[in-house]
């Protein structure tokens, strides 16, 4: 038996909370053992305040709304003791002493259990621990990670469950793994003519290894114009669906730079505007209130979105969760993995190549693992070690890099098209990608 021990899961609905790759990777670990009947128990925190929205005004301007959850209307039990009763199981942690309730949820075979510090003899700083899920790195995310390497043995003990292994994930991720059923789209299964077999990485590349260049185009033709009715289903600018999509969402903060491209309103009026070669961008992500970095950079997307000069051309999508994540990784033609350099980012580019779209990423995380800076057959990479202990400095050369790849490298491979109006450039680095990437991280193998 594993113990799989993380402060946020990716599930839905949010139970266990969701903030950014630590618990995307939760996520996918409980679906994938779940799949192969592997004997797994998972443990994280109740949080009561995990739904976050962003309002936008017309004007621009936003706000963070938190709604309580309802726990009546969330499919949890409530775990009993021997006794009948409501468990309780007290745990010392920092020196204080914290009772500790704990709720149940099966998702698919993995039974994901579910601490709660809301009992009546804890006071305001216990309850804390589980008012809303914190970001990795932050004060609050370092406590509640600490309460879980104390709660977590004393709890399994508490129902009688003997776990050999014990796989606490903080806020770094050793090795990137993905779920490949929860994230491929059902056009890519069925043009790939996967019928009953598995979603698996070896199989997605064998079929797409036989499809003509104008079934894989057509794909991603289709793919592109799904998710624009999507978006415009959310009340969202209908898009141009001929465009070369541009993608990036996250978690927002220190190690997600979603505004390199905004350092250049100029020369992006010029990358966006061009008739003969249109590029769009669909942007998302949350951010935690207490994070300043994260709730400028979010503020900033919003702006540009509003912002007339780029009113269609840029697009924000309010409310980032899985349903968003799984709408932009499906329909973009390009994800953008701008994180900071020195800082692993998020796998959301494995995902998007699970359904055909290419990658742009700097040389961190999981992208060195399947491309060189050199070679240009699974997409491009943001080049070059970093070279300024200053941030501001290194954003800025990381901005004109990425400008210049945009202009000379990806719109013309995307706009480079044959006699049958197909960019085979562009088409077999889509080929190319969806056989290597989902097979090189699949969560099942």
């Amino acid at each position: 038996m594993l113990a799989y021990v993380c402060a946020e899961f990716a599930i839905e609905p949010p139970l266990g909370g969701f903030v950014g790759e630590p618990g995307l990777q939760a996520g996918d670990a409980l679906r994938s053992a779940s799949d192969q009947g592997r004997a797994m128990v998972a443990i994280g925190l109740l949080y009561r305040r995990v739904f976050v929205t962003h309002e936008v005004e017309e004007d621009g301007q936003f706000r963070v709304v938190e709604a309580d959850v309802d726990l009546e209307k969330l499919s949890l039990e409530r775990v009993n003791g021997a006794d009948g009763a409501p468990l309780c199981v007290m745990v010392t942690h920092l020196d204080q002493q914290i009772d500790l309730g704990v709720w149940a949820q099966v998702i698919g075979g993995v039974r994901l259990l579910l601490l709660d510090t809301h009992v009546a003899d804890n006071g305001p700083d216990a309850r804390e621990l589980c008012l809303r899920p914190s970001s990795p790195g932050s004060t609050m995310r370092s406590r509640q990670d600490a309460l879980l390497g104390s709660a977590s043995e004393p709890v399994l003990a508490a129902i009688g469950v003997h776990a050999r292994v014990q796989h606490h994930a903080g806020g770094q991720v050793v090795q990137a793994r993905v779920h490949l059923p929860s994230w491929t789209a059902a056009d890519v299964v069925e043009t790939l003519a996967l019928g009953g077999a598995p979603i698996r990485g070896a199989n997605l590349a064998a079929s797409v290894a036989k499809l003509k260049p104008r079934a894989l185009w057509n794909l991603r033709a289709r793919a592109r114009e799904h998710m624009i009715e999507r978006l415009y289903a959310r009340g969202l600018p209908a898009g141009d669906s001929d465009a070369l999509w541009i993608g990036c969402a996250g978690r927002l903060g220190a190690g997600l730079r979603t505004d390199l491209l905004f350092h250049d309103l100029a020369r992006l009026g010029r990358l966006l505007d061009d008739p003969l070669h249109a590029v769009r961008m669909v942007c998302s992500g949350a951010a935690d209130p207490d994070d300043e970095h994260g709730q400028a950079q979010l503020a900033k997307l919003i702006e540009l979105s509003c912002d007339p000069r780029f009113e269609g051309r840029i697009v924000f999508v309010p409310d980032w969760n899985l349903e968003v994540a799984r709408i932009l990784t499906e329909g973009v033609d390009l994800w953008l993995g701008t994180a900071t350099r020195g800082r692993p980012g998020e796998s959301w580019g494995i995902r998007a190549a699970a359904n055909g779209g290419l990658n742009l990423s700097i040389a961190e995380g999981w992208w060195p693992e399947v491309a060189s800076e050199d070679d240009h057959q699974l997409g491009w990479t943001l080049g070059g070690e970093r070279m300024f202990d200053e941030q501001a400095a290194q954003d800025a050369v990381d901005s004109r890099m990425l400008f210049a790849l945009l202009e000379t490298e990806v719109v013309p491979s995307f706009y480079d098209w044959d006699g049958e109006a197909i960019p085979q450039r562009w088409v077999e680095r889509v080929r190319a990608s969806m056989r290597t990437i989902p097979a090189a991280f699949d969560g099942q193998r």
